[in-house]
């Protein structure tokens, strides 16, 4: 109790000073990232257990609810922002937290930013599909990608407040305001990573996973700078939008035509010769056309984006903290404790999941 009451009383105290290691501190922030686990698997427990009952009782008491239009919505979002969310919360905020030092960004490093996310995004979600490709030639399971069935809805609205407004300002309160202020005291590289690979588990799916940890580093990285959540709300919602509706939208405006492109890129060179030139200028629809604007204007930016990233790389730092962990100690610290080894559980079951 004497080594615990000095490590926060130097910590509470100068929080620029390194305190030095020993078994109250390893205790301390054990629980700390146990609690975290804990909160963030609730969020994912509870959000399943509410939906199950809620079919249940719709399914009692007003069977034409699977009629009724925005039903997936209500069904997915619903128990997760107004029940599941405020539970884990009210677990996981209960950490200590020390919120990064408040710094502005300027509009050019910003567009920077947004550039290197726009490959983040591309080339996390490449990864994404050649390990799920890998899986699945292995296993012989094409596995279920939940967002597609969001992403793809009729309703624009629905998808605009949904995915590119509600998601990302929640999703950053949680993984960027919540856990990296109860991280950084251990480590600002630790926060930053950790809350990234929690925000790719916390998809619970391949498709999914990989760019949102490849995000997810960008983002903790943003917040860790600024201490400003708008800027990777902001962030998130761009990358969504673009990433998402965006290019929904452009498929569906494209599909017949890019249905016409894929059969004319399997006929032989006689073939296409013969009558696959003809039908080419019936092909290039506005539809074809703005998808194609689309996909080269993002893989300008993912390039672009890709210089920078090498470039602004070395000038990426990170500030010592008060509680730093030994290199040694870190992974089974912030990782081999109960309750990020439930959070882990959950999420490798929802994964298997989308193989059933």
């Amino acid at each position: 109790m004497d080594e615990e009451f000095r490590v926060r009383k130097e910590y509470d105290g100068a929080p620029g000073a390194a305190v030095p290691w020993g078994p109250a501190l390893r205790r301390r922030a054990r629980a700390v990232f146990s609690r975290l686990g804990v909160g963030v698997a609730v969020i994912l427990l509870a959000a399943s257990a509410v939906q199950v009952g809620l079919v249940y009782l719709l399914d009692a008491a007003a069977p034409a609810w699977r009629s009724w239009p925005p039903r997936m919505w209500v069904l997915a979002f619903a128990p997760l922002y107004l029940v599941a969310v405020p539970l884990g919360l009210l677990i996981a905020r209960r950490a200590p937290a020390s919120a990064p030092e408040r710094r502005p960004m300027k509009a050019g490093r910003y567009l920077c930013i947004v550039l290197i996310c726009v490959f983040m995004m591309e080339a996390g979600n490449l990864a994404g599909i050649a390990v799920q490709g890998l899986l699945e030639s292995v296993i012989g399971v094409e596995p279920v990608n939940p967002i597609e069935t969001f992403a793809t809805d009729e309703s624009l609205a629905l998808r605009l407040v949904f995915l590119v407004v509600l998601a990302p300002l929640i999703e950053e309160f949680i993984f960027r305001k919540t856990l990296i202020d109860r991280m950084r005291p251990y480590g600002e590289k630790l926060a930053v990573v950790t809350s990234a690979a929690m925000f790719g588990l916390f998809h619970g799916n391949l498709a999914q996973m990989f760019y949102a940890f490849s995000l997810g580093l960008v983002f903790g990285y943003v917040y860790l700078r600024t201490g400003r959540l708008r800027c990777t709300v902001v962030l998130h919602m761009l990358i969504n939008l673009v990433g998402g509706v965006l290019s929904a939208e452009l498929v569906q405006w494209a599909g017949p035509g890019l249905g016409k492109l894929s059969e004319l890129s399997e006929m032989g060179p006689a073939e296409l010769m013969q009558g696959g030139m003809a039908e080419l200028s019936t092909i290039l629809t506005p539809g074809v056309i703005a998808f194609g604007i689309y996909a080269v204007t993002l893989l300008l930016c993912a390039a672009a984006g890709l210089v920078l990233l090498i470039i602004k790389a070395r000038k990426v730092y990170f500030e010592p903290a008060p509680l730093e962990l030994p290199r040694r100690r870190r992974f089974s610290t912030v990782w081999l404790n109960a309750g990020m080894l439930l959070f882990v559980a959950v999420c490798l079951f929802s994964v298997v999941n989308t193989y059933l």
